[in-house]
């Protein structure tokens, strides 16, 4: 991990905690119980198929620095998407969202996640499809199934 990518980590994840327990009497408050519900439950499943991809993706590490790294194949979702943890990471924060009482920090927070994890899919996609060339299956996508 890079040490920028780690600092900027370190002091990311406090602040979007603290700006939402700050953004909180700026929400909007009529939000029903079933809102609540479907949240965790999109979350819920979100977080087990992000568990799986993690899972899929540590099994198919390669032992030694040298050894070619392989394409990922295991789990349904890498079917579809080239890097599937950044659309599921997407989702998450979908969820966060639909449970903030939909405040302003939260909006920008999932604009955020969205353009991050997007470019990071993006740009994923296109080098697994410029290192593996035609090995590389032609289903997958980087963010949208059979579209993009």
């Amino acid at each position: 991990m890079n040490f920028f990518y780690y600092i900027f980590h370190f002091i990311y994840y406090p602040c979007v905690g603290l700006t939402i327990i700050s953004d909180y009497q700026y929400s909007y408050t009529n939000i029903t119980i079933m809102k609540y519900i479907f949240s965790l439950f999109v979350f819920l499943n979100a977080s087990y198929i992000q568990y799986n991809i993690h899972l899929t993706l540590e099994k198919q590490n390669p032992v030694e620095q040298n050894e070619i790294k392989p394409i990922p194949y295991g789990y349904w979702i890498f079917n579809y998407f080239s890097c599937p943890n950044s659309i599921i990471e997407i989702i998450i924060y979908l969820s966060f969202f639909l449970t903030s009482h939909r405040t302003s920090a939260m909006a920008s927070l999932l604009v955020w996640v969205f353009t991050n994890q997007s470019l990071s899919a993006l740009l994923n996609h296109r080098w697994f499809c410029r290192y593996y060339k035609d090995l590389y299956p032609t289903k997958r996508r980087a963010l949208i199934p059979f579209i993009l």
